[in-house]
């Protein structure tokens, strides 16, 4: 007896990152279906459908960065440092600039949360857009798995856009071109 077997082959996931310093978003990439308005009469509207490519935004996947000031003093309410020889208390300077440590956390704490994604299998690719200097501090965080799933990247600054206009970027990134 000959068994036929039945293809559970599905489409691949692909999600879209799109960052800057100060936000993030990810929308899954797939068809949704539009229904169009034809000429008709009132009593007798008439109506096509079309399937075509458009961007959702994945929900709980919205990120907004902390500003300079509140990071700031969320590390260190005071300021100040008390001098190791003796007891003189001063204010001090942070080693780091505190705009690149919060564009350094945040893009942390996406990586992370997209690296936690991508180990429960929430998608199977990612394009990410970002500027270059997020784009980088992105790939430093993304794990092995997280950074086998990038199809794309693409430098630019485009986290300002709606989905809509985001969406010719995407496929111009998909097809290479």
């Amino acid at each position: 007896m000959k068994t036929i077997g039945i293809s559970t082959h599905k489409a691949p996931t692909l999600w879209v990152l799109v960052a800057d310093g100060k936000q993030a978003s990810i929308y899954h990439l797939g068809k949704g279906e539009k229904v169009i308005p034809l000429p008709g009469n009132a009593k007798h509207p008439h109506y096509e459908t079309s399937a075509a490519l458009e961007l959702s935004e994945v929900a709980g996947m919205r990120w907004q960065a902390q500003s300079a000031e509140e990071y700031q003093v969320g590390r260190n309410a005071t300021g100040m440092v008390f001098e190791s020889a003796g007891g003189a208390r001063h204010m001090s300077e942070p080693h780091m600039d505190a705009r690149r440590e919060v564009k350094e956390h945040f893009a942390s704490r996406i990586a992370g949360e997209v690296n936690r994604a991508r180990a429960k299998k929430s998608f199977d690719q990612l394009v990410v857009i970002a500027p270059p200097q997020m784009l980088g501090a992105l790939r430093e965080q993304f794990d092995k798995d997280t950074a086998a799933a990038i199809r794309v990247e693409l430098a630019k600054e485009l986290a300002q856009l709606p989905p809509d206009e985001l969406l010719p970027h995407v496929r111009k990134a998909l097809e290479g071109k």
